[in-house]
């Protein structure tokens, strides 16, 4: 597992986005951003073990993967992720883009804290992840052309927090 997981630091309940990137970062542009229903929508489906979230007219979408072998997303860690839909399957995928800027290349993350289902629907997800950015041969990038980006975001999808029972996902550490 990664060596610290961020944690968002937000007090807020019920459904939201909310979105931290450092200085520099091309896709969040640096800023913190909240979002809940009053100010965007916020669309969510999940397909098998692939959630897609949609916040506001496309201004920003998530896709998170599960790793092959897994039916719907359950609680864990989910990592050595790189972007959906380009990725390995037996680690699974992501990739957060917004404003038109997105990355070619990244590694990264996600856990889910909880998740209930309906009869196999998605009722209620919290989920946070962690991409970077990553250059050529698989290096962070040095070249100004390429992609510079440290995107957190967390999704919480109910007003109060719930966890499924099941396995809980796990991926084979990186080796270091």
């Amino acid at each position: 597992m990664a060596d610290s997981i961020w944690v968002a630091v937000l007090n807020a309940v019920g459904n939201y986005v909310y979105l931290q990137s450092e200085q520099g970062d091309y896709i969040g542009q640096g800023q913190t951003l909240t979002y809940t229903p009053a100010v965007a929508a916020i669309s969510l489906s999940a397909v098998c073990n692939r959630l897609t979230i949609i916040v506001g007219n496309q201004t920003w979408r998530g896709d998170f993967q599960g790793m092959s072998g897994t039916i719907q997303l359950q609680p864990g860690y989910y990592g050595n992720l790189q972007r959906y839909p380009f990725h390995n399957p037996a680690y699974g995928g992501l990739s957060w883009s917004g404003g038109g800027r997105g990355c070619n290349t990244l590694t990264g993350w996600f856990v889910v804290d909880g998740v209930t289902y309906n009869s196999g629907t998605l009722g209620a997800i919290d989920l946070r992840f962690e991409q970077q950015p990553r250059g050529r041969h698989g290096r962070a990038p040095t070249d100004p052309l390429e992609c510079r980006s440290l995107t957190r975001g967390a999704r919480n999808g109910s007003d109060r927090r719930s966890r499924a029972r099941g396995p809980t996902p796990r991926t084979p550490r990186p080796q270091r």
